[in-house]
Formats: C-alpha cells, sequence, structure tokens
C-alpha cells in the first residue's frame, strides 16, 4: 500500500501541467507581441530615414539648380520638384520615387537675411497604410 501512495504522489496533476502551459503561453504571447512592435518600429524608421535623405537630394538639387544661372528660376513660384536639374512641376509623375511624393514650395523672400526660404515635403503610406509626412526647410540667398 505504501508503494502504491508514493508513485501516485511522484507525478504531476493535470491542473499543474495546465498552469504550467498557461503561463508558457502569457510569456510567449508578450513576447510576441513586442517582437512585432520593435519589428514595425524598425521599419517605420527605415521608412522616415529613406525619406528624409530622398528630400536631402532634392534640397542638394535645389541648390544646385538655384546656383546656376543658365536655370530659370521661374519654376520656383509653383510647387515643384528636381529631376536631375530640371524644375518640374509638383503634378507630375516625376515627382514621385519609390512610393515617395515630393513637393517643393517658394516662401517669401526676408529682407532681412536677402534670402528665400523653401520648405520641401515628403509624403507616403507607411506600413500601417496612415499617411507619413517629413518636412526640410533651406534658405537660399537671392543673390547666390
Amino acid at each position: 500500500m505504501n508503494r502504491h501512495k508514493r508513485s501516485a504522489q511522484a507525478g504531476d496533476t493535470i491542473v499543474e501541467v495546465m498552469v504550467s502551459i498557461l503561463i508558457v503561453a502569457t510569456i510567449l504571447t508578450g513576447a510576441f507581441a513586442l517582437s512585432r512592435t520593435s519589428s514595425h518600429n524598425v521599419r517605420s524608421a527605415e521608412e522616415r530615414t529613406q525619406a528624409l535623405n530622398l528630400l536631402q537630394g532634392q534640397i542638394e538639387l535645389l541648390r544646385s539648380a538655384a546656383s546656376d544661372p543658365n536655370i530659370s528660376h521661374a519654376g520656383f513660384n509653383t510647387p515643384f520638384c528636381m529631376v536631375g536639374s530640371v524644375i518640374t512641376p509638383a503634378t507630375s509623375a516625376s515627382c514621385t520615387q519609390s512610393f515617395y511624393t515630393f513637393k517643393i514650395t517658394k516662401g517669401a523672400t526676408d529682407s532681412v537675411s536677402d534670402g528665400v526660404t523653401f520648405t520641401a515635403v515628403g509624403t507616403w503610406n507607411g506600413t500601417d497604410g496612415q499617411g507619413k509626412r517629413v518636412q526640410l526647410q533651406y534658405r537660399i540667398p537671392v543673390n547666390g
């Protein structure tokens, strides 16, 4: 009779096993949620970085065009983007690279600093389906 009692106490009950499974499942669910959130944040940061890099390229092209006396600056008066050294209306499909769309607008001339501020905006639909936006401003001297 003693022998039978010992073997019954040596194993785990079904309740103990179920509690253990519940604890492991809870931990794994939390780890999965954290991993998914982290992955989404990394992808959003990558998208934003790529948009900023492309927008900085637009600013560099704008800087070159503004300093080139052979390029007409009349295109600066309406929203535009830069395609190489060409000022292109912002409504053009050429203003879209990958899934980013760019638009540069000219602000008023600042009489104090004798310069013009341009605002460059990049927009895209993020991986979460929501519209995203980055914006840079660049001041160009009127005389050069």
